[in-house]
């Protein structure tokens, strides 16, 4: 009768669900071995040293990346502003401008504009220096001027018929993305 129980399945849905003969576990994975199925230490060693020598060679180059999407994302962040506050010049029916500061870190903020056009006047709620992408540490850096903008949404500061570019980067310098604002107050992004 002991033999009869020995021969029964372990598996309770019987033999057929496992794929096979019913076994033991610990019979199933010397199995294995015994058909040189597994992976032995030497080959998992090779698998990871030829992943970190790739990961090496490819770290210069995805260091350069995130340098140039840091940029990027400046100087869409810098023409953003310019065309927030172009916008509030449009529907507040007055002068507002956007200036750009580099010290302690790259920063903007709106505010309004008096008729002279100076870039002096009350700053806008919520926009008072504001920092650009990432210049916490101190990488992203702007060449931008104040750009102010009257009530029908053309540029009135930097004075003047022709564009207003500047430019943005990084210390050290990686990527230049211009921005160029028009006298009509459209405002374009040339990245790297």
């Amino acid at each position: 009768m002991n033999q009869l129980k020995a021969s029964k399945p372990t598996n309770p849905r019987g033999a057929w669900a496992t794929g096979g003969t019913a076994r033991s576990r610990r019979g199933f994975a010397s199995d294995l071995q015994s058909d040189g199925r597994g992976i032995t230490a030497v080959e998992l060693v090779i698998v990871l040293a030829i992943v970190a020598i790739l990961g090496i060679a490819a770290y210069p180059m995805l260091s350069n990346v995130r340098q140039v999407l840091l940029v990027k994302g400046a100087a869409e962040q810098a023409a953003g502003a310019i065309r927030l506050a172009r916008q509030f010049a449009i529907t507040e029916g007055t002068n507002f401008c956007v200036e750009f500061r580099t010290s302690p870190s790259t920063q903007y903020q709106i505010r309004q504009a008096d008729t002279t056009p100076a870039c002096n006047g009350t700053v806008v709620n919520g926009y008072a220096w504001t920092d650009m992408a990432d210049s916490g540490n101190g990488t992203v850096t702007t060449t931008a001027p104040a750009v102010a903008f009257d009530p029908i949404g053309n540029r009135i500061l930097p004075s003047g018929t022709s564009n207003t570019t500047f430019n943005v980067d990084t210390v050290p310098a990686s990527c230049l993305s211009v921005v160029t604002v028009t006298i009509y107050g459209g405002v374009r992004v040339a990245g790297c």
